[in-house]
């Protein structure tokens, strides 16, 4: 699996201390299909990965640290003035679940937009 949700999906699992057949039961996917993507077999779509994101309280960004970690540098690349992407990505994970659902919907919004513009 590409950058290394796998990895993540698993950590976050075990640091909360579920078990695959919960998460699963929880986010309405079969075992065996959440078996996979914790074993890098089969990759996440998209609305799952926002379905896991609500489901653990995190944001997108978050489970997808692995993948920025290997092609930003957190640290100092800059996503608006003076902000750095792990500043983003920290204040993400700080918000109340309701304004992570509002990111997430602006989230899922930019993606249509890119979507659009790339047919």
């Amino acid at each position: 699996m590409s950058y290394k949700i796998n990895v993540e999906l698993a950590e976050l699992r075990e640091s909360n201390g579920y078990t695959q057949k919960y998460v699963s039961d929880s986010i309405n996917v079969s075992k065996q299909t959440y078996s996979n993507w914790e074993r890098g077999v089969r990759q996440v779509d998209l609305n799952s990965l926002i379905t896991l994101a609500n489901f653990y309280e995190v944001s997108v960004d978050y489970i997808l640290r692995n993948h920025l970690n290997s092609t930003l540098d957190l640290e100092t690349e800059e996503i608006f003035e003076g902000v750095t992407v792990r500043q983003y990505i920290d204040n993400i994970r700080k918000l109340p679940k309701e304004h992570k659902e509002t990111v997430n919907g602006f989230y899922k919004f930019i993606v249509t937009l890119i979507r659009e513009k790339q047919k």
